[in-house]
């Protein structure tokens, strides 16, 4: 199997990532030695409910355990949201347009009041702008709303 420039570029940071870790961690090791060296031992000392808490090791496996959930829920997220947003895609507007409007059609004959008659939301003025979406619709083309400076303030 073919290795692609995205998978060389992650295992060079990956490896650059390695490295720095081990220096950072030879570094830790000679200032352990350093401080236990230097100073005299310290007597333990009782905390009420300390043994209540989590070890160093069980706090790592704890917070890699809830980054790995989390990391998961973002990616089906991120997943999620491609897949809403695929009729924007090049190539697949046509396609989503026409079902859409195949679905849409019976509905907004029947819902849709017609634009003499139907009061702005507030806050909008009528015909001035971009023209807004009925709920669950798409708005105007893109272009609509970027020609006309709306939106910058």
């Amino acid at each position: 199997m073919a290795v692609t420039v995205r998978e060389e570029l992650q295992d060079e940071v990956l490896s650059t990532l390695r490295k720095g870790q081990e220096i950072t961690l030879d570094a830790v090791k000679t200032v352990v030695k350093t401080i236990e060296f230097i100073t005299p031992a310290i007597p333990a000392v009782r905390v009420p409910l300390a043994d209540r808490l989590p070890s160093p090791h069980e706090m790592v496996a704890g917070t890699n355990d809830f980054a790995e959930h989390l990391l998961a829920n973002q990616r089906q997220f991120a997943d999620e949201v491609i897949e809403v947003a695929s009729p924007l895609l090049p190539g697949q507007a046509a396609k989503t347009r026409s079902r859409v409007i195949a679905s849409a059609a019976p509905h907004r004959a029947a819902k849709a009041p017609s634009r003499a008659t139907a009061p702005a939301a507030p806050g909008q003025s009528r015909g001035k702008g971009r023209a807004a979406a009925a709920p669950g619709k798409r708005p105007p083309a893109a272009g609509a709303a970027a020609d006309s400076g709306e939106g910058e303030q």
